[in-house]
């Protein structure tokens, strides 16, 4: 695993540290000259990619949609190019991805107001890993070989009715345990360029070492003070503030609370290593 620094690594509220201002600038660039939606803060990602797929903006965020995009633009742009980026540098010369939560997409939780008994949790347990069973895993993912999709001569998963497959499979889809149990490969070279751009980014994925421990100020106020980046984010790429303005934001953060955070969170991981 990669050496974290808690002084720059901080929870999610705290992600003003991680932030490259360079990367904001870029992205602010784009939004000037028409790449991306300059309404993107508040357009739902279905609708950025349907204006990407219709040819409205050149700039979409998210390559592991890739696949998507281009079955969007059929019959719009017909032999539309799709290149998927993940390196960007703030000027050091490396590269840096925020992984956030560390690689953890969400918790599966049983409350005791509902699961009342250990052999009823131990059931539930036993369903779950379940769904993780390979067969099962492939229904949940593929759907039924030879109506949603098939394996080519060279082994690789392919769709055979993207809207038949979207209307049958991706409900059980978006419900499985873990996305990484079995690794397929995709017969579309885009999508499996994108997987392995992904796969990269674990070179230099920078983990967030607060994850597991607890601020009681991050607890009372996280939320409120998240607002404080998250608004000047947006405001910094949209050209309303500029990079001395997202600093001020950046120190009234740390003036509401955001330096009583990190103090909170550097002995809680003081305290861990104890």
């Amino acid at each position: 695993m990669k050496k974290t620094n808690l002084k720059r690594v901080l929870a999610k509220s705290t992600a003003v540290l991680l932030i490259s201002t360079l990367a904001l600038t870029i992205r602010g660039s784009c939004t000037k000259n028409g790449y991306l939606i300059k309404d993107f803060a508040v357009t739902a990602k279905t609708d950025q990619q349907q204006q990407f797929a219709q040819g409205k903006t050149g700039i979409y965020t998210g390559m592991i949609d890739i696949a998507n995009l281009k079955n969007l633009a059929k019959g719009l742009q017909d032999g539309m190019k799709v290149v998927p980026v993940n390196k960007i540098s703030n000027g050091d010369g490396q590269y840096h991805i925020w992984s956030e939560g560390n690689g953890v997409g969400g918790l599966l939780a049983f409350p005791k107001s509902e699961v009342e008994s250990e052999a009823e949790l131990k059931r539930l347990l036993k369903f779950v890993d379940d769904l993780i069973d390979e067969e099962v895993y492939m229904y949940m993912t593929g759907g039924i070989e030879g109506v949603h999709y098939e394996i080519d001569e060279n082994g690789a998963f392919k769709k055979i009715d993207q809207d038949l497959w979207q209307a049958d499979v991706q409900p059980f889809s978006s419900s499985r345990p873990s996305e990484v149990t079995y690794s397929l490969k995709d017969a579309d070279p885009d999508k499996a360029l994108a997987n392995e751009l992904v796969k990269e980014n674990e070179q230099f994925v920078v983990l967030d070492p607060t994850v597991p421990l607890d601020s009681a100020t991050a607890n009372e106020k996280g939320t409120e003070l998240e607002k404080i980046i998250t608004d000047a984010t947006f405001m910094y790429i949209m050209g309303q503030i500029d990079e001395n303005g997202f600093k001020e934001a950046v120190q009234n953060w740390k003036n509401a609370g955001g330096n009583q955070i990190i103090s909170d969170y550097e002995e809680a991981y003081k305290n861990s290593k104890s």
